[in-house]
């Protein structure tokens, strides 16, 4: 099959925005190989932002508003595909959408894809879980059949770690099939920092001057999804509450901040090998304080040393699943989600 150009897209619970990922795609399904044209990211607008937020952290919408919430992120999207020029020849937009509930079977992600399809004039790929919990699975995570694509080695054992508003990983033992892959969500990103601030810690400067209050993470360290086996996945308003109970309200801002980078660090490395290398992408890169903790303990490299930008990585992804469901080729994997059976993901609707 000759090569084809998929654009993937993503917008994650941090809610701060969207990226989208021109990837150029040869072969298919677990033959795929996946080259990253051009990278273009859209912050959403404050009140956007914080609309989307409420609405997850209340779980109450009117159905106007949700209608409307919906829109308002679809014309987000239709603004960042736009951001590449010209469209010609790319075969299908795969957009993850933005998720505002997320508690298996039960999951929701919204934008509206006949409206993005129209503003772009390409076919769209969408609503890529729902198929996996149809059969028992989880809905998440789904990147780890690309992770397989992007960065496995007959060499050695890979571990790619995620942290956006939830962090993630996925292990790639060394040489082995796709079915003995695994991965989970490990427990908070980005989303504990964000919520405290109402807004981004720039580098992580303000956790970097605080210090980490041992009890709250001991306590949050002891909680049910911490200690549940995989599969798992979870969502930024359950890590919430969860720091909420088990942290001090009225510690200092930047203690808060350094106890919820000590607890991101910390989930990922007790879920992860001993003495594994971890290779990591998403916005937390840019948090120091979570980044200095991992270091610490382990050698940790970028996705872009493999020619995976860590910020184009969650999109990249879907430019690859969104390829798997045009072939038909199934992209969930059983025994990282806890499905009963494989199955093509998404729905396609034409432009």
């Amino acid at each position: 099959m000759s090569s084809r150009l998929l654009i993937g897209m993503m917008s994650g619970t941090s809610a701060d925005g969207v990226d989208a990922a021109l990837v150029r795609i040869s072969g298919v399904g677990l033959e795929m190989r996946a080259e990253l044209s051009d990278f273009a990211a859209r912050p959403f607008p404050e009140a956007l932002r914080r609309q989307i937020q409420t609405v997850r952290s209340d779980g109450l919408a009117c159905l106007r508003d949700l209608a409307g919430l919906t829109r308002a992120i679809t014309e987000q999207y239709a603004l960042c595909v736009g951001q590449f020029g010209s469209r010609d020849g790319v075969a299908a937009i795969a957009a993850h959408g933005q998720t505002l509930f997320h508690d298996p079977p039960l999951t929701m992600q919204v934008f509206d894809p006949a409206l993005l399809a129209h503003s772009c004039g390409v076919d769209v790929i969408s609503d890529f879980r729902r198929a996996d919990c149809a059969v028992g699975g989880q809905g998440a995570p789904l990147v780890p059949f690309a992770d397989y694509v992007l960065f496995r080695s007959d060499d050695e054992d890979r571990v790619i770690v995620n942290i956006g508003g939830i962090s993630n990983v996925t292990l790639l033992p060394r040489g082995r099939t796709v079915d003995d892959v695994s991965g989970f969500d490990t427990g908070p990103g980005n989303c504990l920092s964000d919520w405290i601030l109402d807004g981004v810690d720039q580098g992580g400067a303000r956790a970097m001057a605080g210090r980490p209050l041992g009890d709250s993470v001991d306590a949050f360290l002891a909680g049910e999804f911490i200690q549940r086996r995989a599969p798992k996945s979870t969502d930024g308003p359950t890590m919430l509450r969860a720091f909420a109970a088990t942290t001090s309200s009225t510690a200092s801002i930047e203690d808060r901040l350094a106890t919820s980078a000590e607890i991101v660090a910390r989930c990922i490395l007790r879920q992860t090998p001993d003495r594994s290398t971890l290779i990591v992408a998403g916005g937390g890169v840019h948090n120091e304080a979570i980044m200095s903790r991992l270091h610490a303990d382990r050698c940790v490299m970028l996705t872009d040393a493999f020619g995976v930008p860590a910020q184009a990585r969650e999109a990249m992804a879907f430019a690859i699943l969104g390829a798997a469901t045009l072939d038909r080729v199934p992209a969930n994997l059983p025994r990282v989600t806890g499905a009963t059976r494989k199955v093509v993901l998404g729905t396609v609707t034409p432009s």
